[in-house]
């Protein structure tokens, strides 16, 4: 009897607790649901985090209106991730309104499902986490151990894919538990010890740990060292819940010790904690005050606390506690040899007991069926995701296969327009070689053209020069010489006009190149440089400027200096200047 009433603390540590009511929503949940009125996964996020708060505070009936408006945008977006939630939260609810904690599996199986189908997005990661943290919480109240170790491994392993440090600490903590369930006491405090001396994860979340430890020291009797961890959780609690529950671990362990009075003044305690109405720890508070009473043989009070026991067990109909009261009763009857009435209360705890064990021997069938359930729907998740696989495969073939066409495609398009534009530059090349080769054929004709003018200029100068030295007028000789002046003047501006203008049309920036390398040449100097661009002899400059050929050899040879080529005779001053 005693030991079943302290394996019920492992239960408690979940976090269950009833509703209650006058919830007040925080303004940050209110403005939340204002700013996201839509039909869409905004809305769906704020309604999940409504949830939250609703479940985790005990408010249940409130919670309903958002779930069932989480079902409908989820029916209308047909979006699996909102699916998912919808069912999440569907499950949640029964998991802490309801004792059958198969309906809590179904929808959770669909909401896994639906994740399946999807990418492993760090929020998808979160709810695949959750829901198989819920499953594993499920099937370890149905004692299917196997089942909740897979959840939790398999829980543990998606976390290390998610910056998330509660969920893997919620998982760990109901891992643990299942050391306590199983009544590996020893291993749950090894477990436990090590959670809590890990500097990773937040104070605030160990909590339960310290629950797990105080609860396996009292199972295995060692109440001073669970007293210490106990008085450790006392400074750790805030809620009225928790408070309540942390004095009924008092009055436990104070009883283990056989202090009685100070067992008796914490349940007490616990009972009258405001703002609690969590049935198992007003239950488990009345069923042990009984007991501190009858060690202490005041046994009018402790058949009345466990007379109170088995009526609030009837109330919140917890057939489990209603038969270890009667059960408890019954031992206290028997112990003071009052056997009549030991007598009437046996039958009553008979039948009970025999309703408890064909509602247990309901729930291995049902166990039986939900393994069989879980173990097919693994089959059909493994078998999906091995033909999504197998999808993939071949998608990843096809899309190379497409990819690798593709590339030759573009490949082979830009080949061509390489060769096109190749082909093309050089056509332009070519043109605008003919074009350049053309112009240079007309510039030379137009110089040689000048040249005759020239020559013929210079040959009527002669013949004026002859006649004015023939003359004996004098008026007649300033006049000759006056227009042989003239004549020398227009040829000279003419000409240098019209060849500046006929080779700047050939070689536009030929002279801004000329200066920017070597800015110190004369304007002489850079006529010079254009009549060798054109490859024309010491001759034909001697011809065009009517200078004599020494002269031109000596600008020449100035030229040289000033190209900074003077002093290497292999260089080719023409060729040079061509290149320019």
């Amino acid at each position: 009897m005693k030991k079943y009433l302290i394996s019920l603390l492992f239960l408690l540590l979940i976090g269950t607790s009833y509703a209650q009511d006058g919830f007040v929503m925080p303004d940050s949940l209110k403005v939340l649901l204002r700013e996201n009125k839509g039909e869409d996964l905004n809305r769906a996020n704020a309604l999940a985090r409504v949830n939250d708060a609703l479940l985790r505070n005990g408010y249940y009936s409130q919670s309903k209106p958002y779930i069932e408006e989480l079902h409908a945008i989820a029916s209308k977006t047909k979006n699996n991730y909102i699916k998912a939630m919808a069912e999440y939260y569907e499950s949640s609810l029964k998991f802490f309104t309801t004792t059958d904690y198969k309906e809590c599996i179904e929808p959770l199986l669909s909401a896994k499902s639906y994740l399946e189908t999807m990418n492993d997005t760090e929020d998808v990661l979160v709810y695949k986490i959750r829901i198989i943290n819920l499953m594993g919480i499920c099937y370890s109240r149905m004692q299917l151990f196997t089942e909740a170790f897979q959840c939790y491994e398999s829980g543990l392993e998606l976390c290390k894919g998610v910056k998330n440090e509660n969920l893997e600490s919620d998982i760990m903590q109901n891992l643990i538990g299942l050391h306590g369930i199983m009544k590996s006491y020893e291993e749950q405090i090894k477990l436990d010890k090590d959670f809590i001396n890990n500097p990773n994860f937040n104070p605030s979340r160990k909590i339960l740990f310290y629950g797990d430890i105080i609860g396996s020291y009292m199972s295995l009797e060692e109440y001073d060292s669970s007293l210490m961890y106990l008085q450790t959780l006392d400074t750790l609690v805030k809620t009225p819940r928790d408070k309540a529950m942390v004095n009924a671990y008092y009055g436990c362990n104070y009883n283990g010790l056989k202090q009685y009075d100070q067992a008796i003044a914490k349940f007490h305690e616990s009972l009258n904690t405001e703002e609690i109405t969590d049935p198992q720890i007003e239950l488990y508070s009345y069923g042990h005050l009984s007991n501190s009473f009858y060690q202490l043989k005041n046994f009018d009070s402790a058949f009345y606390y466990i007379d109170m026991t088995i009526e609030k067990a009837k109330e919140y109909n917890l057939l489990e506690w209603e038969v270890n009261g009667m059960g408890q009763k019954c031992d206290f009857l028997y112990e003071l040899k009052r056997f009549e009435e030991f007598s009437e209360n046996i039958v009553v705890y008979n039948r009970l007991n025999d309703s408890l064990n064909q509602l247990r021997n309901l729930n291995d069938l049902d166990k039986i069926m939900l393994q069989k359930q879980y173990q097919e729907m693994e089959e059909q998740l493994k078998s999906k995701l091995e033909e999504n696989r197998i999808k993939q495969y071949k998608m990843t073939i096809l899309f190379i296969i497409l990819g690798s066409l593709a590339a030759i495609a573009i490949i082979l398009l830009l080949l061509n327009r390489k060769s096109i534009l190749l082909k093309n530059k050089e056509m332009k090349e070519e043109s605008l070689s003919k074009e350049l080769e053309m112009r240079n054929r007309e510039l030379a004709s137009n110089v040689v053209i000048l040249m005759k003018k020239n020559e013929v200029f210079a040959d009527i100068i002669q013949r004026l020069l002859i006649i004015k030295e023939n003359t004996d007028k004098e008026e007649t000789r300033e006049a000759i010489a006056k227009v042989t002046k003239d004549i020398e003047k227009t040829i000279e501006g003419k000409f240098w006009e019209e060849f500046e203008l006929r080779f700047k049309n050939v070689y536009s920036d030929f002279y801004q190149r000329l200066m920017q390398q070597f800015p110190d040449l004369t304007t002489s100097e850079i006529r010079l440089c254009s009549f060798l661009k054109l490859g024309l002899s010491t001759k034909d400059i001697c011809s065009i400027t009517g200078q004599t050929v020494p002269s031109i050899e000596k600008a020449r040879n100035r030229l040289r200096k000033k190209l900074g080529i003077a002093n290497d005779p292999n260089i080719n001053m023409t060729s040079f200047i061509q290149k320019i």
